[in-house]
């Protein structure tokens, strides 16, 4: 058995539900799937504050599950924490976009994506540099809506499948569809559309089963001291883990 914790780095629980409901959805029968949200920071994250937030929150919750969980999706967009969890964690943690990025680069030496709100681009700017992506990113789609409009799931998918519509329409060519309150998305639209489209969560749930079935890696970090953080994320920076 796989145990498969999500960690959503928002307070919005109706995201959580999402993510996980995908996750149950495409993962193996052996694989147990649970989620947590975070207890502080945004509802939405959609700005580079926020996302510092989120990468403490996300933190937070994996010290405090430690021991309970064999893998770890980050269910964020701009996959918050990622490096500093590996950092502080032995067990495979997965950022959904990375995942999902690294899935459209198996399928093609392009792609494309499509994000929500103008707020929001500059950390999926980041992450496309972060990642190395910029010569395999052909073009990043940016549907500005407000944060309230990108929690409305018909409103989502139209605005998606228009900006669909407009795109060179090569059967097979990759669409990663970023957004952790968008998983889902891409398996109920893909029969619309010859475009090839990718799911965070999808590619995160594949990525970490196969991490997980290749066993922990043995790193370890010095100790760190700390003041004022939780009492299992100041373990989890105190101890060699």
């Amino acid at each position: 058995m796989l145990r498969l914790l999500l960690v959503n780095g928002n307070m919005t629980q109706a995201v959580t539900d999402a993510v996980c409901a995908e996750a149950r959805r495409v993962c193996g029968a052996a694989t147990v799937v649970e989620g947590a949200t975070a207890r502080f920071g945004a509802q939405i994250v959609t700005t580079h504050a926020g996302a510092v937030v989120a990468a403490h929150a996300v933190l937070d919750l994996l010290a405090e599950r430690s021991g309970g969980y064999d893998a770890a999706i980050l269910a964020i967009s701009f996959d918050c924490g990622l490096a500093a969890a590996r950092e502080l964690f032995r067990t495979p943690v997965i950022g959904m976009t990375q995942a999902a990025m690294l899935a459209a680069c198996d399928l093609a030496p392009t792609f494309r994506m499509i994000v929500f709100g103008a707020t929001a681009l500059p950390l999926y700017e980041d992450l496309v540099r972060l990642y190395g992506m910029h010569d395999r990113v052909s073009r990043i789609h940016c549907i500005d809506v407000a944060p309230t409009a990108y929690l409305d799931g018909q409103g989502r998918d139209d605005a998606i499948l228009a900006e669909l519509a407009g795109m060179p329409q090569a059967p097979g060519a990759p669409v990663v569809i970023c957004g952790a309150a968008l998983a889902g998305t891409a398996a109920r639209l893909q029969p619309l559309t010859p475009l090839r489209l990718l799911d965070g969560i999808a590619c995160g749930v594949a990525s970490a089963e196969r991490r997980a079935a290749e066993g922990s890696a043995p790193g370890e970090h010095a100790p760190i001291p700390v003041r004022g953080l939780s009492p299992a994320l100041t373990a989890a920076f105190e101890r060699r883990s």
